[in-house]
């Protein structure tokens, strides 16, 4: 269960938040959460739990004249053991690309971070049924030339319609995705659809996460605003945790 912080809380707030959380720690689901950057170093400090965290984003340098930027290498430093790469916001206000990730991902492999990569289809694409083409492209070109993966990587499926917008994916929407992806992976790699963890990322929130986490399909949840706030967040973990002991 990912909780992605983006661009919010202060030190006081976020730590009361994770200690908080870390109290009733679940027996089988893993926490993990992405704080803004001046966050890692403190999170290394306070008491999590069994939570991990790392970074919302990477870049593809090791090191040089990148102001703004911030390592693999430094983000595994201070304690950081995964990266979000590819988040629609990234994508749409900040021009990524799929092809661009695959240095990120280098990059994240081998400073031992694990990334999960966001993949998901707009609103455009989706009304004009190209939302399979979309993800299939996105998938192929940020894995081009990575094949056959050795590396660990996760996926989180990003409905981007569907965050902030007041529309809502269903269920069903979103499993038949989730399989798409799956398949899309076996056509790349052998086996790599079943071996693979994908996150949803489409508003979970409190009210639908027992039903979207009771499908097999689904690993997990990537969370944005619901995961700023303890109680909501907590109790998302906890249907995860039981769909998981089901």
């Amino acid at each position: 269960m990912a909780g992605n912080w983006k661009m919010n809380l202060f030190p006081s707030t976020a730590q009361d938040l994770v200690e908080s959380l870390a109290v009733e720690a679940p027996k089988h689901t893993q926490v993990i959460y992405f704080p803004q950057a001046p966050f890692l170093g403190c999170l290394q400090q306070w008491n999590l739990g069994k939570a991990q965290f790392g970074a919302q984003n990477i870049s593809s340098q090791s090191s040089g004249a990148f102001t703004g930027e911030t390592s693999a290498e430094l983000v595994h430093a201070l304690g950081g053991q995964f990266t979000l790469l590819g988040h629609s916001e990234r994508r749409t206000l900040f021009g990524e690309t799929s092809a661009q990730l695959q240095d990120k991902i280098v990059a994240a492999w081998k400073h031992q971070l694990l990334p999960i990569l966001c993949i998901g289809e707009t609103l455009e694409e989706r009304e004009d049924e190209r939302h399979f083409e979309v993800i299939k492209n996105q998938l192929m070109e940020s894995l081009h030339g990575l094949l056959p993966i050795s590396a660990d990587l996760i996926l989180a499926y990003e409905p981007v319609w569907a965050i902030g917008t007041g529309k809502t994916a269903s269920v069903e929407q979103a499993v038949e995705v989730h399989r798409f992806i799956r398949s899309v992976l076996n056509e790349m790699q052998v086996g790599l659809g079943e071996t693979t963890s994908i996150l949803y990322g489409g508003s979970v929130n409190a009210g639908n996460a027992k039903e979207l986490f009771s499908q097999s399909d689904i690993d997990g949840g990537l969370v944005g605003g619901a995961s700023l706030k303890i109680e909501d967040f907590r109790t998302i973990i906890q249907l995860q945790d039981e769909c998981l002991h089901a």
